[in-house]
């Protein structure tokens, strides 16, 4: 059976660290014993790590587990800040923007910023990129609504909640 790694709440390491600061005047080593004492299974790498991280552990909410920012970075910034330009740019001309459209802009994009490389890295504009790009830039695929298909009961309901002034 293998073992399973045992992420330490955030409300721990800031105990850790508050202790750090109190008893041990800022020395992470001088409390290994003590953390042990108190049924802690912590080696002295991770309670130095912790005091490394001291600023973003403490500014953390306790009731986390890990803190953000440990995700895949984006392959390139300047490569999806083009590609919503392009998009923002398609849609002040009242033109649709459909994800196909984002995929390829976006795998043209990505071909125009590496085409002096030897070897680009690899990149495939999937509809979870696709998804995910949408996702980060607030973007959505615009619905329009014919006022003609609507049901006069619908029409007529909304107006009747209207305040009169």
């Amino acid at each position: 059976m293998t073992q399973r790694r045992n992420a330490i709440p955030i409300w721990r390491k800031q105990e850790v660290i508050s202790c750090i600061d109190n008893e041990g005047n800022g020395v992470p080593i001088r409390d290994e014993n003590h953390f042990r004492n108190l049924g802690l299974d912590v080696d002295g790498a991770s309670i130095r790590n912790c005091y490394r991280h001291k600023e973003e552990i403490m500014a953390a909410k306790p009731h986390q587990r890990r803190l953000g920012g440990g995700g895949r970075k984006p392959l390139s910034k300047n490569m999806e800040d083009m590609l919503y330009d392009l998009a923002a740019d398609k849609r002040l001309r009242k033109e649709q923007v459909t994800r196909d459209w984002i995929a390829d802009q976006a795998l043209a994009c990505h071909a125009s910023l590496h085409a002096e490389d030897e070897a680009p890295s690899p990149f495939a504009a999937s509809q979870h990129w696709v998804s995910k790009f949408m996702d980060r830039y607030s973007l959505s695929l615009r619905r329009r609504t014919n006022l003609t298909t609507l049901l006069d009961v619908v029409l007529g309901s909304n107006c009747g909640e209207l305040p009169i002034r």
